[in-house]
């Protein structure tokens, strides 16, 4: 049986405490030796956890909406608009890639939290997206469209031949 404790769980809360579903975890690969959480939750934004602290105290120390009086975030962003049904480590946990409801794919610097890349071209909630482990800055996405896309982020607006099939992002 998996169990956990309460200084080992963390709640997503917006305007007013209501409680956000998260929707996607990932644990980087190097940042903070493995113990940088990545999770992406219903209201579009994607939060940065530093797993090695306690992550919050008592409900009634609250003194803000998210994430209030707790460990604050590592980083977060408001990365969609919509859900974030997927966010993933990229490019040697130097960015993460996300896969929303708004039929998009974004990329991001970890760093500076910024989006470097957008891509555009599934016509349904975009439900995963993966980077190729042998082609960094390629990533594929599944939507419920039912299609699934190739993204090639290094070239930005123009096809790679190197990797034919894929979809260049908009910077």
């Amino acid at each position: 049986t998996l169990r956990t404790s309460s200084p080992d769980t963390f709640t997503f809360y917006a305007e007013g405490l209501a409680t956000v579903p998260p929707l996607s975890a990932d644990f980087s690969s190097r940042a903070l030796d493995g113990r940088l959480l990545l999770v992406a939750d219903e209201e579009g934004v994607v939060t940065l956890l530093d797993t090695r602290k306690a992550l919050q105290p008592p409900r009634d120390s609250f003194d803000s909406p998210r994430g209030a009086g707790r460990q604050a975030p590592h980083a977060a962003v408001q990365a969609h608009e919509n859900a974030v049904f997927d966010a993933r480590w990229a490019k040697g946990d130097g960015g993460f890639v996300t896969a929303s409801g708004d039929s998009t794919v974004k990329v991001f610097d970890a760093e500076t939290m910024v989006e470097t890349a957008r891509g555009r071209g599934h016509s349904g909630s975009v439900k995963c997206v993966r980077e190729d482990p042998a082609a960094p800055g390629v990533f594929g996405s599944a939507s419920r469209d039912g299609s699934w896309a190739m993204w090639d982020s290094r070239l930005a607006s123009k096809p790679n031949p190197a990797f034919p099939g894929t979809i260049p992002f908009t910077a």
